[in-house]
């Protein structure tokens, strides 16, 4: 965790990056005030120091996220056993560069279903979450390092 890259602000690796990319899922946990939800995420991409999400199914998390709602997303990978923890902003775009950019994204994979909103998400905490020592330990953290 300490080859680090500086952007917006925050030490992020570039290796816990790219573990988010790579995670086959990651799964996006919104709160409205009173209930929870957690959803899997299958596209989502890092772009620019964020990380990009599809929003093609979300019906309660959609209901959830406004503007400058907090999230918490989770990859994990059973063997090896590991995984991550993001904490951040969700910011959530129905049209414009990040509507385009997640838009073309999804034609690139020859996604059928239609976009209902790009969410982009400013990570604010990184926890590990592989056992050991380690485990729950912060990361990086927004303004730090």
């Amino acid at each position: 965790y300490r080859d680090t890259l500086r952007r917006w602000g925050m030490s992020v690796s570039q290796e816990l990056l790219r573990r988010f990319e790579v995670a086959d899922l990651c799964y996006l946990a919104t709160h409205d005030g009173l209930d929870s939800n957690v959803v899997p995420v299958g596209y989502k991409w890092v772009h620019e120091g964020r990380l990009l999400l599809a929003d093609l199914f979300f019906g309660k998390t959609r209901e959830n996220l406004g503007n400058g709602s907090r999230v918490a997303l989770c990859v994990a990978e059973p063997d090896p056993k590991s995984g991550l923890q993001f904490k951040g902003r969700a910011e959530v775009h129905r049209d414009g560069p990040w509507f385009d950019l997640v838009e073309q994204k999804l034609r690139s994979a020859d996604v059928p279903f239609p976009l209902h909103a790009a969410i982009r998400i400013e990570v604010s905490e990184i926890y590990v979450l592989d056992p050991g020592a380690d485990a729950g330990k912060l990361v990086a953290l927004e303004g730090h390092g």
